[in-house]
């Protein structure tokens, strides 16, 4: 009687090659979600460059080309939580610091009213229902806030700016609220970016 030859793998053969898959399998997942992350914090950060972009961009056009003289609150920069504005070139900067642009929240806008100046007023961005002018035009994007925003005198006709737009939800942000914090997860989806310029006012 011929005897039939059997061959197979061992249960620790089984073992080993399951070991070695599930590896394989966990390495691959660790590297699919970093890529995911990385992508979606270059997205974020490009997009929050963007905005600090687009505001220094408006405000230094405006201050070197639009009519008129640039108007600085005496206090400066208005404090965390609280509403200022800068007029330049016959536009209307009304901003609120840390205050995220949400729903019918606003963060920085610009208009245009008929005299801007020290009696102006900044236009009501805290309110639940804000009532805006209606040349009103929002610099910032969804879920960004800024952090700091300040024009000062740097001399005869010239003109420091600086803009620090932050962008993600509070519990992505550090104590200070003007950065991301490291030891959170999520922070993929929080960027900060702080340009600074110095303008000269070509007309009067």
């Amino acid at each position: 009687m011929k005897k039939m030859n059997q061959k197979g793998f061992t249960i620790i053969e089984l073992m080993i090659a399951t070991v070695v898959f599930s590896t394989i399998l966990l390495l691959c997942s660790y590297a699919l979600l970093n890529i995911g992350r990385t992508y979606y914090k270059g997205v974020t950060t490009t997009r929050t460059q963007e905005a600090a972009r687009t505001v220094i961009d408006d405000i230094s056009q405006s201050i070197q080309f639009g009519p008129g003289t640039v108007y600085i609150p005496a206090g400066g920069e208005a404090t965390v939580g609280t509403s200022g504005y800068y007029c330049a070139g016959g536009k209307r900067y009304s901003y609120t610091r840390d205050w995220q642009l949400t729903g019918n929240r606003h963060a920085l806008v610009t208009d245009a009213p008929t005299q801007c100046n020290g009696g102006t007023g900044v236009q009501n961005l805290n309110s639940a229902s804000p009532t805006l002018s209606a040349s009103s035009r929002e610099l910032m994007s969804r879920g960004m806030r800024l952090a700091n925003f300040r024009v000062e005198s740097a001399g005869t006709d010239l003109y420091r700016i600086t803009v620090r737009v932050v962008s993600g939800e509070d519990d992505l942000l550090n104590t200070a609220h003007n950065g991301c914090s490291a030891d959170r997860a999520g922070t993929q989806y929080c960027a900060a970016s702080e340009l600074t310029t110095v303008v000269q006012k070509r007309v009067r």
